[in-house]
């Protein structure tokens, strides 16, 4: 690492300088010096804000401050700055361009100008991670906490020492603003607040759950594969990836599909317009506009005349043709006939399915066949859900295996499927979970973001569950305690021993128009980059 500055070498903050410089965000002095310890004013700062998030759009007009002249060097870049809601001035009227800038004040400009968002217990969060965090202005409180949860806080030599009153340094900058940036692997992850939480620092702008011990990552444009301390086992050089089954792991080149061993070699060449994964030794495979299903040696073993095809599941498979579903048997044979309008997967022996033809008209019309394709409970449900942990959720209530209503929650407004001996219930806009006799034991106040389709309370899943506290999850064993403080940006459910985790991304919310020309509000997630934790019960 070459660096054009002469006095960064060997300085803690070495990479982060170089980055910058090369990105060209930071500059130097006329000597040749970077100067990393020396301090900086709230102009230099405004200058770096503008020059590294060049494309975040202005929010409001420029004001005239009293004691910055258009002749001032760094007036164009705070104009700019103040426009963007990175700064603010000063109640009389200034901005006080020399001033030198507190380690709080740079942390609050980063985190309310990339909006940030706080977890809803933001000081329990800085009195985890900081000694000193009662030193922080009430002020700065949320916008540290976020700070703190989007990995932006880097603090030398102590990681527990925040210092927040004490004056920033350019090389504590130039670090602060490489985390905002997402340059991985400059900054020493012993150095930045909350790292520790992670198996798998964030930095990856797109990842899935772990499967058979890989997880594909996104880098660039290309997918590959890594295990559960980070190492690319398969490097990143597919279009696209499913998740490993069996072994194997659907994988894209161009326009075709293959299937990869964990060697990442082709063992079933790309051939395929799509595909998925093998279970029970066979996997839906498309050539064309029809599904049929491969087994590993990528011959078909079912004719190609599906036009949906699911993964096996339960020893059944569900598939459609013309506008009905039915199912094939792991020999490929179609044992059940294409006869219902909608229709699950097998779980637990049994499928929820709606309106066969004999029945259309009726006005509940959903039951459960087993794999001759017999109802065993009788369509008489507005809808059904499939069997988990032995129950299955149908209108008011649930049902055990042999048709009989076993709950029927009455204190509850909305109820999702068991998992793990626990349900998701909710009460007055809230969730929390009950047991199999309708017991509230971990009582109701989890609640996610307005118009969003998110789960806001999800299944247990390996002893855990996710759980949102508005914008932020976190996750909860069985007691209903935090094993995780609700501090991300967003989740997946563990996995494989671990969870998929957000760092920095937004929810944001746009109106759109049905085909009606009706607004249609719809929230969704977008940004951030992802990273994973590790499963303290396993």
């Amino acid at each position: 690492m070459e660096s054009s500055f002469s006095d960064i070498e060997k300085h803690w903050a070495q990479a982060c300088i170089f980055q910058l410089q090369t990105l060209k965000i930071a500059g130097g002095y006329p000597d040749g010096s970077f100067r990393p310890d020396a301090t900086i004013t709230r102009a230099e700062f405004a200058v770096l804000m503008c020059k590294a998030f060049p494309n975040i759009e202005k929010k409001r007009n420029a004001i005239t401050f009293k004691d910055l002249p258009a002749t001032h060097w760094a007036y164009e870049a705070v104009k700019t700055a103040y426009e963007k809601e990175f700064f603010t001035g000063y109640p009389d009227g200034t901005f006080q361009p020399a001033r030198k800038l507190q380690r709080v004040q740079a942390l609050v400009i980063l985190a309310n100008g990339l909006k940030y968002t706080a977890p809803a217990n933001s000081s329990e969060i800085l009195k985890k991670y900081f000694e000193d965090a009662m030193q922080i202005p009430d002020y700065a409180i949320n916008a540290v906490a976020a700070a703190t949860a989007g990995l932006l806080v880097v603090n030398y030599p102590n990681v527990k020492q925040l210092k927040p009153n004490q004056e920033a340094t350019r090389g504590e900058v130039a670090a602060m603003l490489s985390q905002a940036l997402r340059l991985s692997n400059v900054v020493p992850k012993h150095y930045v607040a909350c790292s520790e939480l992670f198996s798998i620092q964030p930095q990856f702008y797109w990842a899935a759950s772990f499967s058979e011990g890989l997880a594909m990552v996104t880098v660039d444009t290309k997918s590959g594969f890594i295990d559960k301390i980070g190492n690319f086992i398969i490097q990143p050089k597919f279009d696209h990836v499913g998740s490993f089954s069996e072994g194997l792991a659907p994988a894209k080149i161009g326009e075709k599909w293959g299937y990869i061993d964990k060697t990442g070699n082709f063992i079933i060449q790309p051939q395929f317009t799509s595909a998925s994964s093998f279970v029970d030794g066979l996997a839906p495979a498309k050539i064309g506009e029809k599904w049929g299903y491969i087994n590993k040696t990528g011959t078909f073993v079912s004719p190609q005349q599906f036009d949906a095809a699911d993964a096996f599941s339960d020893g059944m498979a569900r598939v459609k043709i013309g506008e009905k579903y039915g199912y094939i048997n792991t020999t490929g044979t179609l044992v059940i006939q294409p006869q219902f309008k909608i229709a699950y997967s097998f779980s637990e022996g049994l499928a929820a399915v709606y309106a066969p033809p004999e029945r259309e008209g009726a006005l509940s019309q959903w039951g459960y066949i087993d794999k001759t394709g017999n109802f065993v409970i009788e369509p008489l449900y507005s809808f059904a859900y499939p069997f988990s942990d032995g129950l299955a959720k149908v209108g008011t209530g649930y049902l055990d295996k042999t048709g009989n209503f076993v709950l029927s929650p009455q204190q509850v407004e909305g109820f999702l499927s068991f998992s793990e001996g626990l349900a998701a219930a909710s009460v007055g806009g809230k969730w929390g979970y009950m047991d199999k006799t309708g017991k509230l034991v971990i009582q109701p106040q989890f609640y996610g973001v307005d118009n969003a389709d998110e789960t806001i309370a999800e299944p247990f899943s390996e002893g855990l569950a996710l759980v949102r506290i508005g914008n932020k999850a976190g996750f909860i064993d069985k007691t209903g305690k935090f094993v995780f403080q609700p501090q991300f940006d967003n989740a997946y459910s563990f996995s494989d021993g671990m969870a998929l985790v957000n760092v920095g991304g937004k929810w944001e919310t746009a109106v759109g128009y049905d085909s009606s020309a009706n607004p249609v509000v719809e929230t969704n997630f977008r940004g951030g980059i992802w990273g994973y934790i590790r499963n303290p019960l396993k």
